[in-house]
């Protein structure tokens, strides 16, 4: 008999979203509510809101580790969580809102920051619609009589 093993992470705790939006929070605390958001945005995708998502890009934009090394990890966390809301959600609106939030974080951060939602937007799947190639008349043969 198989035994289904389910995830011991608890959602929504209000704890994780507090830790990301508490100003007097050290980088720590910072970076594990972040990390914790970004489970639970892989593992429980559906109970994802706009207070999540508006809360993860505060970290993005917020620019207290844009210089130093360990933001980084942070600003990578914290767009990779946003785009585990964006592939996950199966609220439109609420993943189109994490897009808008990792394009506003490209457009206007930088440093670490826009490294990393850089790297976030360019691991994302893209669909490429195939090339439709039409014969070029020039390129023919030209038969010689």
């Amino acid at each position: 008999m198989k035994s289904s093993t389910k995830s011991i992470l608890k959602f929504p705790e209000d704890h994780y979203e507090k830790g990301v939006r508490d100003v007097s929070a050290d980088f720590l605390a910072l970076f594990y509510s972040v990390a914790d958001l970004r489970r639970a945005a892989e593992q429980e995708p559906d109970r994802i809101g706009a207070d999540t998502i508006l809360s993860i890009s505060g970290v993005l934009m917020d620019g207290r580790y844009s210089n130093e090394r360990r933001g980084l990890f942070l600003y990578r966390e914290a767009s990779e969580a946003l785009s585990a809301c964006l592939e996950g959600c199966f609220d439109a609106s609420l993943a189109r809102l994490a897009l808008d939030k990792l394009t506003l974080s490209l457009k206007n951060s930088s440093g670490f920051a826009h490294r990393a939602t850089a790297e976030a937007l360019g691991r994302l799947p893209v669909q490429i619609r195939p090339i439709v190639m039409t014969p070029n008349v020039d390129s023919q043969p030209v038969k010689l009589t």
